[in-house]
This record gives structure tokens, sequence and C-alpha cells, in this order.
């Protein structure tokens, strides 16, 4: 049976130890996607791509990591597993 994105997603972040994923987690994110089959032209597609997937799912939790850059505040999405 086909795993979803989602589901590749937790088998990937259990095996390394962790239960959140964000934005600048561009190896696990790669990772996720060539399990997942997905084949986009650039990266910046291909997480956007993982990430929109991770946001539908039962099986995470949308939050917030704010990062402040040369004065600019930034939002990125992050995913953590559900309990």
């Amino acid at each position: 049976m086909k795993k979803t994105i989602s589901q590749n997603m937790i088998e990937i972040l259990t095996l390394n130890g962790q239960k959140s994923v964000w934005y600048g987690d561009i190896k696990v994110i790669e990772e996720c996607a060539n399990k997942s089959n997905i084949q986009k032209g650039h990266p910046q597609k291909t997480i956007q791509c993982v990430l929109n997937a991770l946001e539908y799912s039962k099986y995470f939790e949308k939050s917030y990591i704010i990062s402040d850059h040369t004065g600019k505040k930034r939002k990125y999405r992050c995913f953590t597993i559900k309990s």
C-alpha cells in the first residue's frame, strides 16, 4: 500500500529521533519528497508541496517559528506530530 506524504514524514522523523519539521529542515523534507515520489522543478516548490501536505494532515499540528533576520521578522510554518 502506498504511503501518504504525512505518513512518510512521520516515519522519517521517528527514525531521526525528531518530533517536528519546519521550513529549514531541508534534508528531512527532501528525503520525504524522494520517498513520496514528488518531483517539482524547483527545490522551493518541493518544500512547499511537502509542507502543504502536512498542513492538511490529521497527523500533524501546525505552529510557527518566528525569526528576526536583519531586522525583519519572518514566520515559518512548523509541524509537530500529534500525540
